[in-house]
């Protein structure tokens, strides 16, 4: 028989004690995290009820209990407060104000739609501060958006933009291109800038999902699209921005099926296809669908000029740094006569026939320089 002693039994219960809480230990730390509970909608009803309370307590910990339920508070709410008063109606547009901030796109939209409804009919004290509060909200949310979007690599700011030969200052304008980090779900953002009237995009990371983002732009004037890797059925994201002017698609692979999606664009006034895969018959059907809109159709080479009247052809007033007309040596002064064989009229002419090149081309240039004629051989560039 064996005996145990006070001190043997103490270890063995010691042990035993060890192994039990080793072993919660080892279920606690295999146990999943709880998740939040969601309130019933019975709770949230009361906590709405609770706003109107006769104890501070008891509305601060509602308001704060409204906010956190998340989107399951806002139906309730927005049918209970254009019953309230004044201090229930503050507190309710505030938990949707805060609601509308939400990082869920989702729990933000309802809530936005919530203060929309509530600001119609106008002349009520709740329309009133939902009004107030969707103004507050837009300048907010513009903020928190543009300092997210730069953050990835966005330009953001005024600048000059041309248009057709109309020059435009201090136009709010948003640049994606090569300096772009973000993911395309990042852009989701895009639709926060209220301000900005000019989006450029450019580049290989603009796609068609790039523009199902930019579609939501409602504010826009001016698309301007270069190098994108963009279909036809990116071209049909654009069609809910009522309000474009302006529309520049360089160098993208779209064809004659995104005419349907153009002509929608009925307060266009200039629409430039360079280099795109669009026909000439296409850009005539373009025409004709969109008579009060200038479209300029090329295939994208770029000379690189500008150049007055002159009787013998046209004159050089310009010529761009670092283009093909200055890599060939073309001056100031000089008069073009030829251009790849065809006589040079005026500069609409000259453009004419620049615009049936594509970028890469190898053409002639016939000018005359004071008494000397020059023939200069050049490899027209692409616009940037």
């Amino acid at each position: 028989m064996i005996r145990t002693t006070p001190l043997s039994l103490m270890a063995v219960v010691s042990l035993f004690l060890a192994l039990g809480i080793v072993t919660a230990f080892a279920e606690d730390a295999e146990a999943p995290p709880d998740k939040k509970p969601q309130p019933s909608t019975e709770q949230i009803l009361k906590w709405v009820r609770d706003l109107d309370s006769d104890r501070f307590v008891h509305r601060e910990t509602a308001t704060k209990k409204l906010v956190d339920a998340g989107r399951a508070a806002i139906v309730p709410l927005t049918k209970h407060l254009p019953k309230t008063g004044l201090e229930v109606t503050t507190r309710g547009i505030f938990v949707l104000r805060e609601l509308a901030l939400d990082n869920d796109d989702e729990t933000a939209e309802a809530a936005r739609l919530a203060l929309e409804k509530l600001s119609k009919p106008a002349g009520t004290s709740v329309a009133r501060r939902a009004s107030s509060t969707l103004a507050e909200l837009d300048q907010m949310r513009q903020a928190r958006a543009i300092q997210e979007l730069k953050s990835l690599g966005a330009i953001i700011g005024t600048r000059y933009v041309q248009v057709g030969q109309a020059i435009l200052p201090n136009v709010f304008s948003v640049q994606i291109g090569p300096n772009w980090n973000g993911k395309t779900e990042d852009l989701r953002r895009l639709r926060w800038l209220g301000d900005v009237r000019q989006i450029e995009l450019s580049g290989p990371t603009v796609t068609d999902a790039t523009l199902a983002h930019v579609g939501k732009m409602k504010n826009l004037t001016i698309v301007m699209i270069k190098r994108a890797k963009i279909t036809n059925a990116g071209i049909a994201h654009l069609k809910s921005l009522s309000a474009v002017q302006y529309i520049a698609i360089f160098y993208c692979p779209v064809d004659d099926m995104s005419i349907a999606h153009l002509k929608v664009h009925e307060r266009a006034t200039l629409l430039k296809l360079y280099g795109t895969q669009i026909s000439k018959d296409g850009a005539k059907r373009l025409k004709e669908a969109m008579a009060n809109a200038t479209i300029d159709h090329r295939d994208g080479a770029f000379l690189g000029v500008g150049a007055a009247v002159h009787p013998l052809g046209c004159s050089i007033s310009i010529v761009q740094p670092d283009s093909a007309a200055a890599k060939a040596g073309l001056q100031v002064n000089d008069i073009i006569v030829k251009y790849d064989g065809e006589k040079v009229t005026d500069f609409q002419k000259l453009t004419q026939l620049i615009g049936a090149n594509r970028a890469g081309d190898k053409v002639t240039i016939e000018v005359l320089r004071g008494e000397e004629k020059l023939t200069k051989k050049l490899t027209l560039g692409e616009w940037k």
